[in-house]
């Protein structure tokens, strides 16, 4: 990959391919291998649903977890590093991960079944390259002025790259991760991920279509985050600062002028607040649907991975080296910086009860709110 900030795809497990002796294993045929310590292994994203939180992670492991005495792994199909995780309304569950695997459980099911993978995410990408690359070379009979004339040419030489890539890795096999997943208010599912992937699927899973052109993403930056608000707006996040808003649940997207241009990992959503997060400690904050962003930074170089915003409109960001940073979306200025005495890396976090749930490197486990 040409670019190595990723979002947990390489920062927190690395387990793209294993290889053995009689040659390289193919993790989207390897059904995952259930494990007594599956709890205690990388978790790189949860969510809360009903009274459990459903988390994914390496290995292909997803479990349900009520508490540290009180989960249960999942059976799944793949041993790929999984992602993200997200419900529609009546309780079926998707997952994303490594090698753009999509992954679907029924309701109150304890099984998954691919649903999408990378092979199918690379026809598309080779479909839609194509006809752009048509597209443009029909523009270019139409342009008189050289300096446009170069530039488009620039442009198509630039897509025939991106096609001779897409092709080889038609024959090699897929490599790039999906990294977030999220469903809006009419069980619409969108997915991002590498090199500025953007699926999305009308019919509860079953089929996905590639939508990249909906965003204006021409360097293919990573797409690292995706969410939808209380209100039905959604929001994304990326690679060099990048983000989108939507105000009509997906259909089309603008750009949101962010104040950072580092990468951010994650974004997080309440009312009309939002909190982007990423690279060294620097955090933003939007209390009007993400028009306009106050930036700040948390006082430390630890790179912040995963966020929540409690009801009370109280911010918990975690990341690296155990990192807890809490403070008021209203107050940014009056933050208070905690370590985990773990010094973990944490990938993501919800609030149960009193207590902050983390999850990251060496599992889960519970912090008491103080």
């Amino acid at each position: 990959m040409r670019r190595s900030n990723i979002f947990l795809a390489i920062l927190l497990s690395g387990i793209a391919t294993n290889v053995s002796a009689q040659g390289q294993f193919d993790l989207l045929q390897i059904p995952a291998l259930k494990s007594d310590i599956a709890n205690k292994s990388i978790i790189t994203s949860i969510i809360q649903h009903k009274n459990q939180v459903l988390a994914v992670g390496e290995r292909g492991h997803v479990l349900t977890w009520t508490d540290m005495d009180n989960w249960q792994q999942q059976i799944v199909p793949v041993s790929l590093t999984l992602t993200g995780i997200t419900t529609l309304n009546d309780g079926t569950r998707f997952v994303v991960g490594h090698d753009s695997i999509i992954l679907k459980s029924e309701p109150k099911s304890d099984k998954w079944s691919k649903v999408f993978d990378g092979n199918e995410l690379t026809k598309l990408k080779i479909t839609y390259i194509g006809k752009k690359i048509v597209n443009f070379q029909e523009h270019l009979e139409e342009l008189t002025d050289e300096n446009e004339i170069a530039d488009l040419q620039y442009d198509i030489e630039d897509l025939e790259f991106n096609l001779e890539d897409a092709q080889i890795e038609l024959k090699n096999g897929p490599n790039k991760p999906l990294l977030g997943i999220t469903v809006n208010d009419n069980d619409q599912l969108f997915a991002v991920g590498a090199y500025g992937t953007l699926l999305t699927s009308v019919d509860l899973g079953d089929t996905w279509q590639l939508i990249d052109g909906q965003v204006q993403n021409p360097s293919q930056y990573h797409l690292n985050s995706i969410v939808t608000a209380d209100n039905g707006f959604m929001y994304i996040v990326g690679e060099n600062g990048l983000g989108f808003s939507s105000i009509n649940n997906g259909q089309t997207w603008q750009t949101m002028d962010m104040p950072y241009d580092g990468s951010l990992f994650g974004i997080t959503a309440k009312q009309n607040s939002l909190v982007a997060f990423g690279l060294q400690g620097n955090f933003m904050v939007s209390n009007d649907n993400g028009q306009s962003w106050k930036a700040s930074n948390i006082g430390s170089s630890a790179s912040l991975l995963g966020g929540v915003i409690a009801d009370d409109m109280t911010v918990s960001l975690v990341g690296h080296g155990g990192v807890i940073v809490r403070f008021n979306v209203n107050d940014i200025s009056n933050l208070s910086l905690h370590r985990h005495p773990s010094s973990a890396v944490f990938s993501s976090v919800v609030i149960r009860d009193n207590s902050l749930v983390l999850a990251g490197q060496f599992g889960m486990t519970t912090w008491l709110v103080k």
